[in-house]
């Protein structure tokens, strides 16, 4: 799970990249950290809710539509 903690010991001006399944990023943790700039940019596939609208408006963030069919 990449927390507050675990975000915060990845090296400063690191990028994340998450496009797997289930609760693997806090959100509001990863938008904190961006924001602060320890995390220089992140590039995100999946997201707790569908239109984070909080998370389109940075420009750090890479969004991508989720096009998994995996059921």
């Amino acid at each position: 799970m990449f927390d507050v903690s675990r975000l915060k010991g990845m090296r400063p001006g690191a990028r994340l990249v998450n496009d797997g399944w289930g609760a693997v990023v806090v959100a509001d943790d990863l938008l904190a950290a961006v924001d602060d700039g320890h995390i220089d940019a992140a590039d995100l596939d999946v997201f707790e809710q569908e239109s984070p609208h909080d998370v389109v408006d940075l420009r750090r963030l890479g969004v991508t539509a989720s096009t998994s069919t995996g059921h």
